[in-house]
């Protein structure tokens, strides 16, 4: 799938949304080189904010290698502490992606082969483990189910031990590798297909998955409001979580504010800052500045659907507008 150069990352207390779409070439100045004219955006976000009855929202345009745009709006938490491009959100399934770039960036070191049962990668004892390749689970295509992934969420939701995510993996595996038939799988989107891969590069690279995504994404990403844990995003400005509740954004900070082993699949914080830097490396081949986190080939298998309108590797395709997006939803339970 071609993308058109020109990203859009939009961050509220409700929900922190990433997509891809066209605004055209226009007269846009990159951030720092002088000033545009984006009084028709601020105003969109203004009725948004209003309709939607939004504290606050973070805003970040990417065209190129460039960023167009920052700007927070609107309140981070109920001392009235503006929102700026700084604050971390968390991204809830937008992460998929960046677990799904840390898988690809071990097979490209040759650590692991995305082709292979996950057999190789986690405990013999599943036997359906030899039937169910990594790239299945990158695609969403290992016949793993959501419905089923909910009593997991409930039972894990105190486990703050550092093996909370080996602990939820291998609860998955044991809930669906017992099959031991081959059989083909359509696309149904599961978290339990991301934490089992964020597992797998816990195994692969001998880090934890927060250590290896902060030291090989965040930091050669300049992500430096980018975070793993709650606490750790807390400590640093994170906004308030808000839920919808009959047609009101009610400030919530119950059970399912940070779940430890889910987070390859959702629990990850990051910054509209932050995550223009991330956009300008999926749009760039894998570059950001003068690092890369990924080779060109390896970004666009990230991108590509094995069959359209399925799932790709953390991202999904759609049309806004009547125009060609990808991108991916990112809400937390």
């Amino acid at each position: 799938m071609n993308i058109r150069k020109v990203a859009i990352i939009v961050g509220s207390l409700l929900i922190l949304s990433l997509f891809i779409s066209t605004l055209g070439d226009g007269s846009s100045k990159a951030e720092g080189n002088g000033e545009s004219d984006f009084s028709e955006v601020d105003a969109y976000i203004a009725r948004e904010m209003e309709r939607q009855n939004l504290p606050g929202l973070a805003l970040g345009i990417v065209q190129g290698d460039r960023i167009l745009y920052l700007k927070g709006y609107g309140q981070a938490d109920s001392s009235g502490r503006p929102v700026t491009p700084e604050t971390p959100f968390g991204i809830g399934s937008i992460g998929k992606s960046i677990t799904a770039m840390a898988v690809l960036q071990l097979a490209e070191e040759g650590k692991l082969d995305i082709d292979a049962p996950i057999q190789r990668y986690i405990p013999a004892k599943f036997k359906g483990a030899q039937f169910i390749t990594v790239r299945q689970l990158l695609n969403q295509t290992s016949g793993f189910s959501q419905i089923s992934t909910f009593s997991n969420t409930l039972s894990s939701i105190n486990d703050q031990d550092q093996d909370a995510l080996e602990k939820n993996a291998l609860s998955y595996a044991e809930k669906f590798l017992q099959n031991t038939k081959q059989t083909e799988h359509s696309y149904r989107y599961s978290n339990a297909n991301y934490v089992l891969l964020g597992y797998i590069v816990q195994q692969v690279s001998g880090q934890s998955y927060g250590d290896y995504v902060k030291e090989h994404i965040f930091s050669p990403l300049s992500m430096q409001n980018s975070f793993v844990t709650h606490d750790e995003a807390a400590e640093h400005g994170l906004a308030t979580p808000y839920r919808r509740i009959f047609g009101h954004n009610i400030a919530y900070d119950g059970p399912y504010i940070f779940i430890p082993g889910d987070a390859p699949a959702g629990y990850l914080y990051s910054s509209a800052k932050d995550m223009s830097h991330y956009l300008i490396a999926q749009i760039n081949g894998g570059s950001f500045e003068d690092d890369s986190v990924l080779s060109p080939e390896g970004v666009r298998l990230m991108q590509t659907e094995p069959v359209p309108g399925t799932y790709a590797m953390g991202w999904m395709s759609g049309r806004m507008n009547g125009m060609p997006v990808i991108g991916q939803p990112g809400g937390v339970q």
